[in-house]
């Protein structure tokens, strides 16, 4: 029996959330990983570009962040 192409189109866009969801678990994974490193090497808290400490409240939110509030927006719109 042949599938309505609305199911085929509902299965398709929720295997390609699941790739993209894969993606960002991954990237976190990754963020985190290397937050351990920084961790272990005693820079944990300071940013990789600028080496100024990252406040607590972002760290709170983001403990995984490698960068500051400001290095982060540049790296953001570099990244864009």
């Amino acid at each position: 029996m042949d599938q309505h192409p609305a199911d085929v189109a509902s299965e398709t866009e929720a295997r390609e959330l699941d790739v993209a969801r894969q993606a960002l678990f991954e990237a976190r994974i990754g963020l985190i990983d290397e937050a351990l490193t920084r961790l272990e090497r005693g820079e944990y808290g300071r940013c990789v570009i600028c080496r100024k400490p990252i406040p607590e409240e972002r760290l709170e939110l983001l403990p995984e962040t490698p960068f500051c509030v400001e290095d982060a927006a540049r790296e953001q719109a570099r990244a864009q």
